[in-house]
């Protein structure tokens, strides 16, 4: 067998090896989809009276919610920031978009923070641990809702 043949067989075998071990060893992160969010936010609704929808959309499931006068849309926000636009245009009707990341309400969305939370936790959910999930909420409230919701339950939502 002529030796550049022989140098191809074994750089290939090489290259086998080592994306299988590579493909072996490396664990897809479980997806913490945003289930989680979705229950806790709809009971958390329900426990202060109001009456809760749901509404499937492809970038997320959108909960609306009445209770007398007030009318409040509600939905995770990825801490990518990409679905600022289609959720702040479903909200227009109710009223301004606004932020909430661990019990602090905010005009703009979080972005440094919630972001490197997802990367870390994503990371070590791979390697088996289960770090809470801190999602960020975003609210629409109209100007019927005079007293406040409490959000504290969506602060930090276990694995």
């Amino acid at each position: 067998m002529p030796s550049s043949v022989r140098f191809r067989l074994i750089v290939g075998a090489a290259l086998l090896l080592s994306l299988g071990g590579k493909a072996a060893l490396s664990r897809t992160a479980p997806d913490g989809g945003n289930a989680d969010f979705v229950s806790a936010a709809v009971d958390t609704l329900r426990q202060q009276g109001f009456v809760v929808t749901r509404e499937v959309r492809p970038f997320a499931t959108v909960i609306h919610a009445q209770r007398g006068d007030c009318r409040l849309l509600a939905a995770e926000y990825r801490a990518h920031g990409t679905m600022a636009e289609p959720l702040a245009a479903l909200a227009t009707p109710v009223g301004p978009l606004r932020f909430i990341w661990r019990g602090e309400t905010r005009e703009a969305a979080p972005k440094i923070a919630p972001l490197m939370h997802f990367y870390v936790r994503r990371e070590l959910r791979r390697i088996g641990f289960a770090p809470d999930h801190l999602p960020i909420t975003a609210v629409a409230a109209s100007r019927g809702c005079k007293d406040p919701v409490d959000w504290g339950a969506l602060a930090a939502l276990p694995a």
